[in-house]
């Protein structure tokens, strides 16, 4: 069934209600801006302070700068955070228009703040290389870089400008002779893991399960390939641009007549013909396998549905090694998440994402004449070697570099003896913003740079003398490389979080009176007290601003009541019904089962 998307004008409608609830709250915004500002002021004192006392302990007091891009973004943010409490000089950029207000070049954490040219300008040949073709954006992200003399590219990046990020990190490491390294894979990799027909070429090579996908470029050819005798009920997603209007679209295709469920050609022919981005030769799209539901036909299951779930990862790979990750349940608004790197699921996304890096080294170091696995029948493939995986120009003791966040749908094991099952569906080569989970974790700044420019030896383990992981993977089969790794970067575990648990727990669920307001105070200050004045963050959910309010606001009687609800569907079709009772956050039900042994994914 199609999700209901807002029309034009109820988009138009809740933007004008979110300026003017923008601007209503914009004076209590202010105040509590002002405090922060004076409470902190001495932030940066407390950066030198803390360099002064590494060279005490004898590591070099050299202020080491990392440039930031992404101002826009809250992700961008807890990432120059990040970097300034680990005694970095930040150095933050973003594109005129998005830039000019960016609430992060305001931060304490920030030293120095550039514009760049929009992204989305066209390329020019630069003289001074044959033949490169660079935009203005990436021209000027270099210039700023050796300009201040950065010694790491951190990219945050945004969906349309992360392979000119990619390419920008190149030209970098191409003019320091490899000195500045960045936090983005190739561009060849970059280019292959963010194009879905690439990446889903990519897992079959690699013999990872992946749904069926196919590329088409014509109505015709997607209502051909669609009455193919067995194919199974798709997607389809763009392939050549980004779709702001359908990336919520989960229609399934063929559609279905709603009396005698068969195929309805006809009307399906109608739909894919009106695609908000015409399905032509210019704009192919992906016919992707749905991975769903499951029919569970044991006579004892209490429930003949096993229901589907999709989420999503962030991981942060340095050399080879996986420093960072984070699991949670996907969120369509991109601004609320639950950790459950803990649970089933982010057990097997773990070992899927290990194993997924450890086959992908291995393809690099295996000519192609020798490969076992069948090439896919989606149009583009690229040959695979250090030079596109790593860059030509790299040192020697580099290996994989980037930020891998997956988006993955997850099958529960059912009593007729169907296995679970976690299929990835398509990759984003960029910082996943479920990255600000892990920010209060004190390891995170050592995990997000390589071990040459770590102050201290990271915990998973890079000393000196310590064979690359290339090596490792060289010399190793990939059930004893998979044991000899050691966990990376994570969320506090469920049991360092059961005070935040009972805090959160209240707040959604004592009744909107006058007589709980007391309570439920009680418990958002011990939340901003968690949140503020402590050195490990436990919060269950991602610390993104609105989380606190969207939990109290909607416990108010004001929006308790019917004809509010009723208001605010109209309003926009995917305000949730069920937010006076969650604050507008899904219920989430989290698999609980043991975790499986080890098998291929």
């Amino acid at each position: 069934m199609a999700q209901q998307l807002p029309s034009r004008a109820q988009s138009i409608l809740s933007t004008v209600l979110l300026l003017c609830l923008s601007l209503l709250f914009a004076p209590v915004s202010l105040i509590v801006s002002l405090f922060f500002s004076l409470t902190h002021a001495g932030a940066k004192g407390n950066h030198g302070h803390r360099l002064q006392s590494m060279g005490q302990n004898g590591h070099s007091t050299n202020q080491r700068t990392v440039l930031v891009n992404g101002a826009r973004m809250q992700k961008s943010l807890a990432i120059c955070r990040t970097f300034a409490r680990n005694g970095w000089k930040v150095v933050l950029v973003e594109e005129q228009g998005w830039g000019n207000l960016a609430a992060p070049r305001f931060s304490n954490s920030v030293s120095k703040f550039h514009l760049l040219p929009p992204s989305s300008l066209p390329a020019r040949k630069a003289p001074e290389k044959e033949g490169r073709q660079v935009t203005p954006y990436v021209e000027a992200l270099v210039e700023i870089a050796l300009k201040e003399k950065v010694d790491l590219f951190f990219p945050c990046s945004g969906a349309g400008s992360t392979g000119q990020d990619a390419a920008a990190a190149q030209i970098l490491l191409e003019r320091t002779h490899g000195r500045v390294r960045s936090m983005i894979q190739t561009p060849e990799l970059v280019e292959a893991l963010h194009e879905k027909d690439r990446f889903i070429a990519l897992l079959q090579r690699l013999d990872m399960a992946a749904p069926r996908s196919e590329i088409v470029f014509s109505v015709d050819e997607a209502i051909y390939k669609l009455q193919s005798e067995g194919y199974p009920r798709s997607i389809l997603k763009c392939a050549a641009e980004l779709d702001d209007i359908g990336r919520a679209d989960m229609t399934l295709y063929p559609l279905l007549n709603t009396t005698t469920f068969e195929p309805d050609w006809e009307k399906t022919r109608k739909r894919l013909s009106n695609l908000s981005i015409p399905l032509c030769q210019r704009t192919p799209y992906i016919l992707q396998e749905f991975i769903g539901d499951r029919i569970d036909k044991s006579a004892s299951a209490k429930s003949k549905l096993s229901k589907a779930s999709e989420w999503c990862t962030h991981a942060t790979v340095v050399d080879g090694k996986l420093t960072a990750f984070v699991c949670c349940p996907s969120n369509d608004m991109l601004m609320t998440y639950y950790p459950a790197s803990h649970t089933v699921v982010g057990e097997l996304a773990l070992r899927w994402t290990s194993t997924f890096l450890y086959r992908l080294e291995k393809l690099g170091q295996t000519p192609r004449s020798t490969g076992s696995v069948p090439m896919s029948s989606l149009t583009r493939t690229t040959e695979w070697s250090r030079d596109t995986l790593v860059g030509r120009h790299a040192p020697a003791e580099a290996g994989i570099t980037g930020q891998f966040s997956m988006d993955f749908i997850y099958q529960p094991a059912t009593s007729d003896g169907q296995c679970e099952r976690l299929v990835a569906i398509e990759c984003n080569p960029r910082v996943h913003t479920a990255i600000c989970l892990l920010v209060g974790n004190p390891e995170l700044g050592e995990a997000l740079v390589p071990a040459s420019l770590s102050h201290n030896a990271p915990v998973w383990g890079n000393g000196d003398g310590e064979s690359s992981n290339a090596e490792k993977v060289s010399n190793m089969d990939e059930i004893s490389h998979l044991s000899s790794l050691s966990l990376p970067v994570m969320e506090s575990r469920p049991e360092d979080q059961l005070g935040t648990h009972i805090d959160l727990a209240a707040l959604r669920e004592l009744p909107p009176t006058w007589a709980s307001s007391r309570i439920r105070f009680y418990h958002a200050k011990s939340l901003l007290q968690r949140a503020y004045a402590t050195s490990n963050t436990t919060l269950p959910q991602s610390w993104i601003g609105h989380d606190l309010p969207a939990r109290v606001f909607p416990a108010m009687s004001l929006f308790a009541s019917n004809w509010v609800q009723s208001l605010m569907g109209s309003i926009h079709p995917l305000w949730p019904k069920n937010s006076v009772a969650t604050g507008g956050a899904q219920v989430i039900t989290i698999p609980q089962t043991r975790l499986p042994p080890l098998t291929d994914p």
